[in-house]
Parts: structure tokens; C-alpha cells; sequence
């Protein structure tokens, strides 16, 4: 035999013996399958099921009641909670499936006698399921568990006890607030000289001295409100919180968030219902008096506009109106394509910090509306630096600029 053959016939050996490696070793054998640990499914519940939930782990008890609105926390503090993470732990049950009992062997051989977590339903018809959690498996990605009321230990599929000593505080709602935003109709904000309040009416916001007040920054707040999450929560004093007195309290309808210090790399808060934690953002919340006056002259929307009017005093009156098929005035096709309306509602500006004593004979009656708001304003005689404005929703006189009477002259031809 050449050395040509003599190497084929090696490597055709070596061939053969790995093939037969493979069936003996890799692929389990018929008797192998057979004589397979068999696996329970425990039980099948979601949370729609279950009233009360306790979990007990190292750092004390969490209970939480279930009803068609939700999760709440009873234990160790009261409040919302996280619907979705009180959830996964009913789902954690749902899921588990085990061997079964390991009979004869003590439960502190498997971390049973003193377990990493208890975890109790209590079902809507009465039963409970009850499951305890001790130590992982040396092999394989196991866990010891016990089962209800069987006195024996199990050996169950992945790693139950991860999830279930996970910190209290993933099952509280991090959500510092929840509000109806369009249902809102005060918003105030009590910190000595500082305060104040705005309230709704069917035109727009208006400040307790009756000054239009801007939509856009009261909104934003209301936004941004429903939006702040607590980063951490602590159970400090109110001393150490900056909480005796509070930087503040941002109210909506009477429903208070008290702002203290900085702790923590946040800003502490305290919700209504006496949660305190860290937020990491409240510059959104905290706004100066001077801010929150409306600017525009016609202070509605953009988005949604569909009308504007101008009515000078003894001259036609001009419409613009979006219909379907775009922008009109006076009834005919804009040319413009409704560049006036929008730049009289964005860039036409007074001055709601000077109130003049009276309106005099009206120079121009300018009206505009949008899908949710209409303004109507006249503009009267002649006072230092412009003229005296009134807006038909109430309210004190204003001043008119001049720069501002320049733009309307030359938009309205005037």
C-alpha cells in the first residue's frame, strides 16, 4: 500500500470513528428519553385572578391588592403601583414548572428551611397558591422550590428566586403624577411672593389678576407633569427632604406636589399620596410669574386655525377662512395661502404688564379662532407707546406697541 492510501484509509477511519462518537454520545439513546425527569406545569393564573399579592424577601413584606383598575401597594407603603411588575410575578407563577417532589431529604438541604422568598396569591374564589424559593441547582440552570402546602422540595426550570428578590421599590408606580390633562382647570403655585394661580375658561388660561396667561407654557406643564418619574425613593424626615417648608407646592385642581431639595442627584418630591422620592428634572414645573403672561394678541393655536377677521372702524371687515380646499378671503381663493392669518396669531405681540385706564373709541376689532379656542380684541385710542387693547374674554387693559400697530397697517392695509 503507497503512502496515498495509507493516508485515505486513516483519514477514513477517523471519519467512522467520530460518526460513531456522534450516535453514542450526542444523540440520546431511545432508553435515555425514556427515563427523562418529567416536568409539572403548577399552575394556570393571571393576574385578572388574583385580589392579593404577598411577596417576602430579606428586605421585609410587600403586599398589594388587585382590582379592575389595577395594582395598588398596601405594604410597606401605601400608593399606585406598577401594574406591569406585579403582573410579571403572577406571570413568574403562571409559567413554573418543576419536577417532582424530592421526597426523603430535609429542606435545608436545598435552601428551603429559611427561603430566599415566599410568594402568596390569594385568588378571587377563596385558594391561594403559595410558592418558595431556596437555592439555585449545582448543575443546570435550576432552582429548588417549595410548592403550596407539600412538605417535600421540588426542582424547577430557571431561576424564580432572581425575580422575586428584586428591590420593593421596582413595584411602586414610578410615576410622580397622573392626570386627566384636559380635565384640568386650575394650576397654582404656592411659594410666598412668588405664587400664583391660572385658571381655564373656555377661551384659554387666565392668571387671578385676569391677564390672558400663555396656553402653551400651562399645557407644557401639564404634559410634563404626567410625564416625571421618581428615580429613587427615601424614607428621610421632612428636615432632611427640604420639605419643612418645601421650596413649594405645584398644585393641579388642588392636588399638591411638594418641592424640596436636592438629594441624591435629584430634586426630592412628595406626591399626593406622601410618596417621597427623587425626580431628576423639575425646571419644566417651576416657571416665573413673568413667563406665564400671554404675549400674542391673538392667542390661539396655530394648529387648528381656521379663522381670522379684522373690522377696522368704518371700513369692511376681512375674513380669512381654511376651508377644504385651502385658505379664502373675503370668500375668494388667498393668494397668499393664509400668510396673513398665521402671521397676525404668531407674530402680532402686546404688552399685558401695562394697563391703561381706558379703551377710548375703537381703531380695530380683530377676532381669531382655532379648533378649541376664539379670541376677539378691540384696539382703542391712542395712549404712550401705541395703543389701548381689550380682550373680549375680560380682563385689564393692555397696551397695543407700536411696532405691532406698524404690522397690522401694513397686513391690513390700514
Amino acid at each position: 500500500m503507497d503512502e496515498r492510501q495509507t493516508q485515505m484509509m486513516t483519514v477514513l477511519g477517523i471519519l467512522a470513528v467520530g460518526a460513531l462518537l456522534a450516535a453514542n454520545y450526542i444523540q440520546p439513546g431511545e432508553e435515555e428519553v425514556e427515563g427523562a425527569d418529567e416536568v409539572d406545569d403548577l399552575a394556570e393564573v393571571e393576574p385578572a385572578d388574583v385580589t392579593r399579592l404577598t411577596l417576602v424577601t430579606d428586605e421585609g413584606t410587600l403586599v398589594a391588592e388587585h382590582s379592575t383598575e389595577g395594582w395598588s401597594m398596601v405594604q410597606p407603603s401605601s400608593g399606585s403601583a406598577d401594574d406591569e411588575a406585579l403582573d410579571e410575578l403572577v406571570f413568574l407563577v403562571d409559567r413554573l414548572s418543576a419536577e417532582a417532589p424530592l421526597e426523603g431529604q430535609a429542606l435545608s438541604e436545598y435552601g428551603l428551611d429559611a427561603p430566599k422568598a415566599s410568594l402568596t396569591l390569594l385568588l378571587a374564589d377563596g385558594s391561594s397558591l403559595k410558592l418558595r424559593v431556596g437555592d439555585e441547582t449545582p448543575v443546570g440552570y435550576k432552582s429548588y422550590i417549595q410548592w403550596g402546602d407539600e412538605a417535600a422540595g421540588r426542582m424547577a426550570k430557571g431561576q424564580p428566586g432572581s425575580t422575586m428578590t428584586l428591590p420593593f421599590a421596582r413595584y411602586r408606580d414610578r410615576r410622580v403624577l397622573s392626570i386627566v390633562e384636559t380635565g384640568v382647570v386650575s394650576i397654582g403655585w404656592d411659594s410666598g411672593e412668588d405664587s400664583w394661580k391660572a385658571t381655564r375658561a373656555d377661551s384659554g388660561w387666565f392668571l387671578e389678576d385676569g391677564r390672558r396667561a400663555r396656553s402653551s407654557v400651562l399645557d407644557g406643564m401639564l404634559q410634563e407633569a404626567n410625564r416625571v418619574e421618581y428615580e429613587g425613593f427615601f424614607d428621610i424626615t421632612d428636615m432632611e427632604a427640604g420639605l419643612l417648608p418645601p421650596r413649594g407646592v405645584l398644585s393641579f385642581d388642588g392636588v399638591g406636589l411638594a418641592i424640596g431639595g436636592d438629594h441624591a442627584g435629584g430634586t426630592i418630591i412628595r406626591n399626593p399620596e406622601g410618596l417621597t422620592g427623587t425626580v431628576g428634572r423639575v425646571d419644566a414645573l417651576l416657571v416665573n410669574p413673568e413667563d406665564l403672561v400671554e404675549d400674542r394678541l391673538l392667542a390661539v393655536p396655530l394648529a387648528g386655525l381656521d379663522r381670522v377677521s379684522a373690522a377696522p372702524a368704518g371700513k369692511p371687515e376681512q375674513v380669512w377662512e381654511q376651508t377644504g380646499e385651502g385658505w379664502t378671503v373675503g370668500g375668494e381663493p388667498d393668494p397668499l395661502a393664509g400668510q396673513t392669518p398665521f402671521s397676525l396669531v404668531s407674530a402680532a405681540l402686546c404688552d399685558r404688564a401695562v394697563m391703561p385706564e381706558e379703551l377710548g373709541e375703537v381703531w380695530l376689532t380683530l377676532g381669531a379662532s382655532s379648533l378649541t379656542d376664539e379670541v376677539t380684541i378691540e384696539i382703542g385710542a391712542e395712549v404712550e407707546g401705541g395703543r389701548a387693547g381689550r380682550d373680549s374674554a375680560g380682563g385689564p387693559l393692555f397696551l397695543v406697541p407700536e411696532a405691532t400697530l406698524t404690522q397690522l397697517q401694513g397686513a391690513l392695509g390700514l
